[in-house]
């Protein structure tokens, strides 16, 4: 009974060992492999420059004019006759989406009055896209959607020119 007893110690002493010696060879060679990924990802790639974040802000009067100033901009590559319709990606759509990110990105979405009376020169944006689009797959009804056109963009106009102030 005690041989038995001592096999059995001996048995589990060497499966303790074996198991020890399993697991440190399997972080050693993780390790080595973690090394050597890291090294060879280094050698070809500069370090990214991380930028602080955009502050948001409730005020889109700055883009609100940027954004005015391209409608004013691009209003002559629509009605230009005959339109240029190879020329409409660079020189609208584009554009447009660059704003459109602007917009999404930079100005926070609030329920004052104040914020909100510039998404009306955002509108315009959208209803100058919703135009050129029109324009370009030769759709029906070019004429409704360039005047909805001009009615935001004159919203935008007044907006731009007669601001709700703040309340302090």
């Amino acid at each position: 009974m005690i041989e038995s007893s001592k096999v059995i110690k001996d048995r589990v002493i060497k499966n303790r060992l074996q198991a020890g010696l399993a697991i440190s060879l399997s972080v050693g060679l993780l390790s080595l492999t973690l090394a050597a990924c890291n090294q060879s990802g280094q050698e070809g790639q500069h370090k990214r420059e991380i930028k602080p974040a955009v502050k948001l802000s409730t005020d889109a009067s700055h883009i609100a004019q940027q954004t005015y100033q391209f409608i004013l901009k691009t209003e002559p590559v629509l009605t230009a006759q005959p339109v240029d319709v190879s020329q409409l990606d660079a020189q609208v759509f584009q554009p447009i989406r660059q704003l459109l990110l602007r917009w999404n990105t930079e100005v926070k979405q609030s329920d004052s009055v104040v914020g909100d009376q510039y998404t009306i020169c955002r509108g315009a944006l959208i209803s100058l896209d919703s135009w050129a689009r029109s324009i370009q797959n030769q759709i029906p009804g070019q004429a409704d959607k360039q005047a909805i056109f001009e009615k935001q963009k004159s919203l935008c106009e007044k907006v731009l020119q007669n601001p709700i102030q703040q309340p302090q």
